[in-house]
């Protein structure tokens, strides 16, 4: 064999190992499972059937309730910028993430966006010990009350989810996510109080921990992940079933 066709067959080899090495092990080997998922084409299709609201759900349980489950989102963005940085999936690669992510944010914004219409038409009410809420008289006569500053903020995490999405630069989207993990954390003092309690000086982006991000979601992030192990269609559709958030609670 002349040495024309040994160098040949050595490139030849050499692609098919790459090929099949791309088709076994997956686009990004060594990345986290939430990355590879979040790498898939249909993550959103897959996703976003187990978001849509109860029947019994009201705009103003619904309102506020989006922001956590676009931290569900967010987490698959968390993962794949810490594979990123480590080298183990490339920019184009995180872009992808961010591509195939954006369907569910993009759904889950219109759900924010219609029922938060609906809350901020009503003029707000004071509460005693509470400050300004946002009211909602119930069938059974009983009233549901969310606090402005716990309305306000999800807004504020909403845009703050959408501007990540318009921008390709992977540092910059990563301290969007940080930013919007600390509104996540700080909601959650917001939730009975209008209070602040100097949150900015010990919930803040210097200060950022990732469990703001994960400890805040509305659905586990473990039982988000088995929508995408799950082959058998009855299987999945009981999944969907059992994880339809209800916004009523």
């Amino acid at each position: 064999m002349s040495k024309r066709k040994k160098i040949i067959l050595i490139i030849v080899i050499v692609i098919i190992v790459v090929v099949l090495g791309r088709v076994i092990l997956g686009p990004a080997p060594f990345a986290s499972s939430y990355t590879k998922n979040a790498l898939r084409k249909d993550f959103s299709t897959t996703v976003n059937s187990g978001f849509i609201p109860s029947q019994q759900s009201t705009p103003i349980t619904v309102t506020p309730t989006q922001a956590n489950i676009i931290a569900n989102i967010l987490v698959y963005v968390y993962y794949a910028y810490q594979d990123y940085q480590a080298g183990r999936i490339s920019k184009k690669q995180f872009l992808q993430v961010m591509a195939n992510t954006k369907g569910s944010v993009d759904f889950l914004t219109n759900i924010f966006n219609t029922n938060y219409n609906e809350v901020i038409k009503n003029d707000p009410i004071a509460m005693q010990n509470i400050g300004l809420c946002y009211g909602q008289k119930n069938p059974d006569g009983t009233t549901t009350l969310n606090t402005v500053n716990f309305i306000k903020i999800s807004r504020l995490m909403v845009d703050l989810a959408n501007k990540m999405y318009q921008s390709q630069d992977p540092d910059e989207i990563y301290a969007d996510l940080k930013q919007y993990s600390v509104y996540l954390e700080q909601s959650t003092f917001y939730f009975s109080l209008n209070t602040q309690y100097d949150l900015d000086s010990t919930i803040n982006v210097q200060n950022f921990d990732p469990k703001w991000l994960f400890n805040n979601v509305n659905v586990t992030p473990s039982s988000l992940q088995g929508f995408f192990s799950i082959q058998n269609w009855w299987t999945r559709y009981k999944l969907y079933h059992h994880m339809k958030i209800n916004y009523s609670n």
